[in-house]
Parts: structure tokens; sequence; C-alpha cells
């Protein structure tokens, strides 16, 4: 339990310096949760993440994994079978994007700059720009803004296509 005053949440949120990097699961946080976090940090400092594990992507039921029990739920939730404990997540970035849209109303742009180029930024990192000539490194998605979906459709690594 933490307690109402002082509490380093605020701090934290409070403090300009600091990015906010945050998994929009709906698990790990509930959905006002991460609209709050985006509004007291901006685009600007807010970094999407995800701890997703081995088990992402698999059907929902339960699994041995890494010595434990864990169950994913039909609505993406990893757990320590059994018990309230999040054993990671099964969300990747790209439906990241989508879901970020939903819970905080941010445009894909803005879902884009906290999945991308606020990291690079934060890591010294150069994302480059969509010019004539430039090294083409990018990902084609499909966004289903309603329905808070978005997936990655193939990726170009120096212009050439390295995953359909």
């Amino acid at each position: 339990m933490l307690p109402r005053h002082p509490n380093y949440i605020w701090e934290q949120l409070a403090a300009d310096q600091l990015f906010a990097s945050i998994i929009v699961d709906g698990h790990h946080l509930p959905p006002a949760v991460v609209k709050t976090f985006i509004r007291a940090k901006g685009i600007g400092r807010t970094i999407l993440v995800s701890d997703a594990v081995a088990l992402a992507g698999m059907p929902p039921g339960d699994y041995d994994w890494l010595g434990l029990r864990a169950t994913l739920s039909p609505e993406g939730r990893i757990s320590l079978t059994g018990t309230p404990y999040l054993a990671g997540s099964a969300l990747d970035l790209a439906s990241a994007l989508g879901k970020v849209m939903v819970f905080a109303g941010v445009t894909l742009a803005d879902a884009v700059t906290m999945a991308v180029t606020n990291p690079a930024r934060l890591l010294g990192i150069d994302v480059g720009a969509m010019t004539e000539g430039a090294r083409a490194d990018l990902a084609v998605m499909r966004v289903d803004v309603e329905a808070g979906r978005s997936e990655v459709l193939c990726t170009l690594v120096g212009g050439e296509m390295v995953m359909v």
C-alpha cells in the first residue's frame, strides 16, 4: 500500500526530467491510469513499453513456463495460475499503438511518437526522416482505431523487406 501523501508516484509524475514508461495492456495499468499518466507527462515524455513474454501469441490456456504454472486468459492477461499476480504481458508494441489510442484518446501519430520517437530520443538514437534518399527502416501496419487493434504487415530494413 502506498501512502496517500507523500508517495513516489506523484513525485515522479511531477518531475519534468523523467519519462513515464507504461505498459498499455489493460492489466498492468487500467485505461484511466494510462490516460492520467499521459496527461501528466505529455506525449513527449511518455514511452510505450512491453514486457511481452514467450507466452505472448499463444492461445489462452494454462502453461508450464520457466518452472512455473502460468495462465493466459482470453483477454490476454498472463498470471501465475490461481493467483492475481501478473507473470508478464501478452502485448506486443504494435498492438500497444491501438490500445493507447483507445485508452487515452491520442492520435496514431502520438502513439507512434510514444512507441518509436521518444525511446530513440531518450537513448540518443536518430530515427531519421521520410525523405528522398533516406534509409528506409520502417514497418507497414494496419490500424483499427475503433477496435484498438494494430498489426505489423511487413518491415523494411535499409529498403529491403525482412518480414512479411
